[in-house]
């Protein structure tokens, strides 16, 4: 058991980027918006908006 939390604790600690964004719930409500408008935005596109 001890190895497991070593393992773990290991991978907490990379120093890799934060991948995901928390959005506000007023820039949830523009993404629905804004996905009636143009319901084919890809994810790059979403993610360079929100970024």
């Amino acid at each position: 058991m001890p190895q497991l939390q070593r393992k773990r604790k290991i991978t907490h600690d990379s120093l890799q980027p934060k991948k995901r964004v928390v959005l506000t719930h007023a820039q949830k409500r523009q993404l629905c918006l804004d996905s009636q408008k143009t319901p084919r935005l890809t994810q790059q596109e979403l993610a360079a908006i929100y970024k």
